[in-house]
């Protein structure tokens, strides 16, 4: 890691002008550097109006005059102020450099409806929102990512700790790079053919299409979904030529299509957060197609295949022999081969009419730019507002996971078409969110499908991590099933601590922050096996057995794992807290970065003298 000293002498005559005139001030992380170096210039020349007997020969003054001469203060460079007043203020109504990144993590659908909000004067926190809309979805998973993680669990786990930690982390950044580098390809070719990454879930994605007719609609989402499966193989098996994906399970893609009834809702609005989530048939169709749907395929229903028949499509029914869905029958579902016409394509897509808009929107209140902020992950706002760049908090770290599925009180799924359903589940939604922000987690996915309403829950996302995130989440998950049973919704709940990869996924068109790995998977799979309880996996256990009572329940076999896994239910009734909650702060253990540490240390140490690193220090 170079000094920040080394990092202005590498600049160039041209390079310094381009500071100075603002050149190099089009991304945030470049407005980040500039910031960082003002402060550095002048923690560096209070310094030597405080201790003018500790200089070191010349090389204060010399390494104050090399930040001044590069970062230009308020006053001597316009295009800074600009930047400067976008960061603080929102000049001239603009959007914000923030606002821009913002809208990355929003989806179009989102974008769309919060310029009209404001356009016509309409209020945009107003929960919860439900429309009901004719559209097409999608619905792509990327098979052999589960199978590959619990993989890379079992083949470990005989390992020393600190060898086991290092094996786990590599593995994960090589399979991170290979699930990305699908997640960019697939996000490219949905904004080709005008679709909308509504939620990512993990290894797979929905995606919402909508045009002037539902016909339109579902040719566009069958043409992607052809297009993301030829372009994924050709990806994947590039990548493996090159040795880039050497993994010990094969990937591959397979999608669902449905068309129909779409019903899009927002909830929340509390405690700066809110989730959108599409429910209806149109899902459950997509849902039960990738379901049926085998590597390397698209399956369609009926529905679909009959809006396609003017692009003469060519397609083959899944026979019975396939069906593992209750209550489907076999002639509703076709695998897609081939479309005889391609459907006809916008010259601009939705996604980049919302950006054009979101250019020339006036924000001067700063409504738009906090719309789009409740739907970015506290841990990316919290970095934003620091003043540091997003991929600061991509990190291989330890946290803990939590699977809630929210149930009525027959533990069946909820009913959307009733209305007092979406109010119910905004009840839902708030009460959760009211123990979060008292234990400090944070909602990562919320979807819905015909098995129920789901949310992940991660604890110890950067800049929220504390030592003993495994307790507040038990102690959390007690909580929300005590909560939700006084206003009649059932809940099951899934608890899994370990090492996951931190970061984001998708491109600069669209992406999220989340967590992948092992340790989410078992989560997952622990809240399928939980029948409305608590289930937590043996180091949720080990971190709270101090605070919570917990009884083994015979070890059960989860999917993906050959092994049984051991699983352990926290007695309810007999929570006993036995010490404070730890503060929020960011563990050396937690976080990994003593090297990068040690070695910023060093470089401070080799150019300063000892008398100023002390006093830096102590500063």
């Amino acid at each position: 890691m170079p000094s920040i000293a080394k990092c202005l002498d590498s600049l160039s005559e041209l390079e310094r002008k381009g500071w100075n005139n603002g050149a190099y001030y089009s991304s945030f992380e470049d407005f980040h550097m500039v910031l960082v170096l003002r402060a550095l210039s002048a923690e560096v020349s209070s310094f030597m109006e405080t201790r003018p007997d500790l200089y070191a020969g010349d090389k204060l003054p010399a390494i104050a005059d090399k930040i001044t001469s590069i970062v230009p203060t308020s006053s001597a460079s316009s295009a800074f102020d600009r930047l400067e007043e976008e960061a603080t203020g929102h000049s001239k109504g603009e959007l914000s450099e923030e606002a821009h990144l913002f809208a990355k993590f929003t989806c179009t659908y989102k974008i769309e409806d919060f310029l009209k909000n404001e356009a016509g004067g309409n209020n945009t926190s107003t929960f919860p929102q439900n429309e009901v809309i004719q559209a097409a979805l999608v619905f792509s998973d990327l098979s052999g990512f589960s199978k590959l993680c619990e993989s890379y669990v079992e083949k470990y786990a005989g390992l020393p700790h600190a060898a086991q930690a290092q094996a786990m982390s590599q593995a994960s950044e090589k399979l991170n790079v290979v699930v990305n580098s699908v997640f960019e390809l697939q996000i490219k070719m949905v904004d080709e053919y005008d679709g909308d990454v509504v939620n990512f879930a993990g290894d797979a994605m929905f995606v919402l299409f909508r045009a002037d007719t539902p016909q339109i609609a579902a040719q566009r989402a069958a043409a992607c979904s052809l297009a993301m499966l030829a372009e994924t193989q050709k990806r994947l098996k590039a990548m493996e030529e090159q040795g880039v994906d050497a993994l010990d399970t094969q990937l591959f893609l397979h999608i669902g299509v449905g068309a129909g009834t779409v019903r899009c809702m927002t909830f929340g609005g509390q405690y700066d957060k809110a989730e959108f989530v599409v429910a209806g048939p149109a899902l459950t169709q997509a849902k039960d197609c990738g379901e049926l749907a085998k590597s390397g395929e698209a399956i369609i229903s009926r529905a679909v295949l009959d809006m396609l028949m003017p692009l003469k499509p060519k397609s083959k029914r899944v026979g019975s022999e396939r069906m593992n869905v209750d209550d489907l029958e076999a002639d509703e579902f076709y695998v897609l081969q081939d479309l005889g016409q391609q459907p006809v394509l916008p010259k601009i897509t939705k996604r980049q009419q919302a950006w054009m808009s979101l250019s020339q929107c006036d924000n001067s209140n700063g409504v738009v730019e906090e719309a789009m902020r409740r739907f970015v992950p506290h841990s990316i706002s919290a970095c934003v507002d620091s003043g540091q760049s997003p991929k600061e908090a991509e990190e291989y770290r330890r946290v803990t996971i939590m699977f809630i599925r929210l149930l009525d009180m027959e533990c069946e799924p909820f009913q959307y078409s009733k209305a007092e359903t979406v109010l119910l589940v905004q009840q839902c939604i708030l009460e959760i969110y009211s123990i979060l922000h008292r234990y400090e987690g944070t909602v990562s996915r919320f979807q819905i499908d015909d098995k129920g309403t789901v949310l992940k829950i991660v604890f110890g996302f950067p800049l929220m991590a504390h030592e003993d995130d495994p307790v507040r989440a038990v102690h959390a998950g007690i909580e929300i099933r005590k909560n939700l049973k006084k206003i009649n919704v059932q809940s099951c709940v899934g608890i899994a601590t370990g090492h996951t990869i931190c970061g984001l996924v998708g491109n600069e068109v669209r992406m999220e922050y989340t967590a992948v790995g092992s340790a989410v998977i078992l989560a997952a799979r622990l809240m399928q096996n939980a029948n409305c309880c608590i289930l937590v996996n043996t180091d949720t256990r080990k971190a709270s057995c101090g605070s919570v009572v917990f009884e083994k329940i015979c070890s059960i076999k989860v999917k993906g794992r050959d092994s049984k896994v051991p699983v352990y239910r926290p007695v309810e009734s007999e929570k006993r807290i036995t010490k404070k909650l730890a503060p929020l702060r960011d563990m050396e253990n937690i976080l990994g970065r003593d090297k990068e540490n040690e070695m910023l240390r060093n470089e401070i140490d080799e150019y300063l003298c000892p008398e100023v690193t002390n006093w830096l220090r102590l500063s």
